[in-house]
């Protein structure tokens, strides 16, 4: 059975799709070409192309916008952990949603060869060709609530650029801030509504089945959980369980068997069975996959506010760069080690960072 008492406004890029970085770096190169300011970037965030496009010479656009439509054409598409969930739980209990977005006709074309699970849980879509006016306008977010055939007063809008979140405002819609391009406090000023704060808002009438309106509930923390918020107080898992064989220490020097030799030590090496399975410590993002002679097999994973941990010693690497993780989730497993740990043993190295200062990771495992 369908409902139509309320309606999910989704923006995509930075909200169901992990697609910002990738925009920053195109627009952020072009701004720097053409001499434009150095926020050129992020100002821009949730405007059309064609708007876009008035910000650089007439007889260089069609140029751009190929250009970005050939960069456009390799990139992923990775969605946020959680998102497809929440989206067939929406489908399920038969609540509306759609998609409005400033992207053009090309690149949601590109999008959806790529990702066809993702068009086929919205039941509506509003590109940059459909509307007059670019975000912050409220005109794509009030065609979305047409199309779903909700009042948008019913609606709620999932939104992360400042633009995109003040169209949601002025359209009349229930907001909910995601701090994925923006910090919290950016996203969430006291005008926005924090649904994240107030789940039960987003439910049924009274009369609505119990069940049903969990479901929805249970997707909005989903949602909201998609956020890389590691801090100095977040505690994080033992990628494996064992004993530390050579801890942190940056201040003073310690013995390293098969080296021979005192030097410091940036991260932990934690004693693993060869093939025992490594986990991500908390939520995170993989920013590389790499080898060296030292560490092996590494996997650097984005934590957060400018948090960062390197796993090596490993083989059988279950994940990609740019997959999003979720804590527990299998990265890899152990590896022989290399010639570094050879007396040492099998083992897993461990190493976090905060803004790109080592740190003892021993201080933050639960």
């Amino acid at each position: 059975m369908s409902r139509h008492d309320i309606g999910i406004l989704f923006d995509l890029d930075g909200v169901l799709v992990d697609s910002e970085g990738e925009y920053t770096k195109f627009w952020g190169g072009m701004g720097e070409r053409y001499g434009l300011v150095s926020t050129f970037a992020a100002d821009i965030k949730g405007t059309t192309i064609g708007e876009i496009l008035l910000n650089f010479p007439e007889t260089d656009r069609e140029w751009i916008l190929g250009e970005l439509h050939a960069f456009e054409s390799h990139m992923q598409y990775p969605v946020y952990p959680g998102v497809m969930d929440f989206l067939r739980e929406l489908k399920s209990a038969g609540v509306p949603s759609a998609i409005v977005t400033s992207s053009d006709n090309v690149k949601m074309d590109l999008l959806f060869s790529k990702r066809p699970d993702l068009r086929d849980m919205i039941d509506a879509l509003v590109t940059g060709s459909m509307v007059t006016h670019s975000k912050p306008h409220p005109e794509g977010y009030l065609r979305g609530a047409e199309l779903i055939d909700v009042a948008i007063e019913d609606c709620y809008v999932f939104e992360d650029s400042l633009q995109g979140l003040q169209a949601g405002r002025s359209s009349g819609a229930r907001v909910i801030g995601i701090a994925t391009t923006n910090p919290r406090h950016k996203v969430s000023p006291a005008e926005t509504t924090k649904a994240a704060e107030e789940p039960e808002r987003i439910s049924y009438t009274e009369q609505t089945k119990a069940p049903d309106a969990a479901q929805v509930d249970s997707g909005m923390e989903n949602a909201v959980s998609l956020v890389l918020d590691f801090s100095d107080t977040s505690r994080m898992a033992w990628p494996v369980r064992g004993n530390v064989l050579l801890d942190y220490s940056m201040d003073t020097t310690i013995y390293f068997p098969t080296l021979e030799q005192y030097q410091v030590n940036p991260g932990v090496v934690i004693q693993a069975e060869v093939s025992q399975p490594v986990a991500a410590p908390a939520n995170a993002r993989v920013v590389a996959v790499s080898a060296d002679e030292e560490l092996g097999n590494f996997i650097v994973l984005d934590l957060g506010n400018d948090y960062t941990a390197t796993c090596g010693q490993l083989k059988e690497i279950q994940v990609v760069e740019n997959e999003y993780l979720e804590a527990g989730q299998v990265i890899g497993y152990v590896a022989e080690p290399t010639k570094y740990y050879s007396v040492e043993g099998s083992n897993v190295y461990f190493q976090l960072e905060h803004e790109g200062k080592k740190v003892d990771p021993i201080d933050y495992f639960e």
